[in-house]
């Protein structure tokens, strides 16, 4: 798993060294419980690459932290990094849209004694970016089951922030 993650993060660096624009991003998400009781709350930051120009396709990437947890608290700290492939469609100056879709690998630290773990998942979703407004609304659903729950965390998340 370790060869994977790394391997990733390789591929990553490689494609942005050839980007023609970065778009830097900051933002802060909530996800519904899907199937679970769990919700998340969380903050983001990332980054979005140009490297296949003149096509509006960009790589994006960044590291998310979370609570996660019931209604009575916060049962999880969760550390996720995303990877995402996005066509965005740039109809006026400040604005665009599109979707996108990419996995995430999560490292997850449990409150009461239980074990750290780590994850995959998978997000898919759409982006919307009028003048320096970052909105994203995405179904995320992790490919393997929470702890010893034998319940795969998944749920729609809506992130809200800002460009840079």
């Amino acid at each position: 798993m370790k060869r994977i993650i790394v391997l990733l993060v390789l591929l990553s660096l490689a494609l942005t060294a050839s980007a023609q624009r970065v778009t830097w991003h900051l933002g802060a998400y909530y996800q519904t419980p899907g199937g679970t009781e769990f919700r998340h709350l969380g903050g983001y930051a990332g980054a979005s690459f140009e490297p296949f120009f003149p096509w509006p396709v960009y790589l994006e990437t960044g590291l998310g932290a979370e609570a996660c947890g019931t209604l009575k608290g916060a049962e999880n700290f969760r550390l996720e990094l995303p990877v995402n492939l996005t066509w965005q469609w740039e109809p006026a100056p400040l604005f665009s849209m599109g979707p996108y879709a990419g996995v995430s690998a999560a490292y997850n630290k449990i409150r009461q004694g239980g074990p750290d773990f780590f994850t995959w998942g998978w997000q898919a979703g759409i982006s919307i970016r009028p003048n320096g407004v970052y909105i994203n609304v995405a179904y995320h659903s992790d490919m393997l089951p929470y702890y010893d729950t034998g319940v795969k965390l998944s749920g729609i998340r809506v992130t809200l922030g800002i460009c840079l």
